[in-house]
């Protein structure tokens, strides 16, 4: 008695898709920065639109001034002048880097930590402009929770968009990062939220100092109207 053997057919294994660990270190601490960028440009934009809206930065190097002791605040006015506020602020947006980088790294194997990290930046930097002479409460609270939810929105995007496997590369890319439509999209959004970072941050100086310049512009009239003899 013979038995028919079956042929033997290799059986593909069941894809996966790749998990939030798959993403690379490096990919997921840039993907955190630039998400922070995009947070911090959006909320520069917002605080333009009106004197009411405070930079969230700016409010929060506020908070610096006010709470530190007076020594070292008069310390730090004797060794840089002029230039100790925009050194504040500048301290204020790279430690606001480093720490989406470290919220990216973190969230590229829990996105539930990236949601607890922007929710706490959204308390702070809503409180700080709050904070703020002649703020808006709501429009303050307001602006923190929209920049919040534009780099949350960022960082998700980008985690879920990043190249997780290296692939042949095709001629001309060396390194293969543009070798999949998916790895040319994950470019496509990193590089509109760069642009959004610096284009936005810009634009929200601009739009302030215009602001400031028509309430100076507001004030010297008012005081020359009440000067006139009636």
């Amino acid at each position: 008695m013979t038995t028919t053997q079956m042929p033997e057919t290799d059986i593909p294994a069941p894809s996966h898709p790749p998990g939030p660990s798959a993403v690379s270190p490096g990919l997921a601490a840039a993907s955190g920065v630039l998400a922070a960028g995009a947070a911090l440009a959006t909320g520069e934009v917002m605080s333009g639109f009106s004197q009411k809206i405070p930079s969230l930065v700016i409010g929060i190097a506020e908070i610096f001034v006010a709470e530190t002791p007076g020594g070292i605040v008069r310390w730090s006015i004797e060794t840089f002048g002029a230039s100790q506020k925009t050194l504040l602020i500048w301290g204020i947006t790279i430690a606001s880097l480093v720490v989406g980088a470290l919220l990216g790294l973190a969230a590229a194997k829990r996105r539930s930590v990236a949601v607890v990290g922007y929710a706490g930046f959204a308390i702070l930097g809503g409180w700080a402009a709050a904070r703020a002479a002649l703020s808006s409460d709501g429009l303050s609270w307001l602006s923190a929770i929209i920049s919040a939810g534009v780099g949350l929105a960022v960082l998700f995007a980008l985690l879920r968009m990043s190249p997780t496997r290296v692939t042949t590369p095709t001629s001309g890319d060396q390194t293969g990062l543009l070798a999949t439509p998916e790895r040319r999209a994950f470019l496509g959004v990193a590089g509109a939220a760069a642009f959004w970072g610096i284009f936005g941050s810009g634009l929200g100086r601009a739009l302030r100092r215009n602001q400031s310049v028509e309430g100076a512009r507001d004030e010297v009239a008012t005081q020359l109207a009440a000067a006139r003899p009636t």
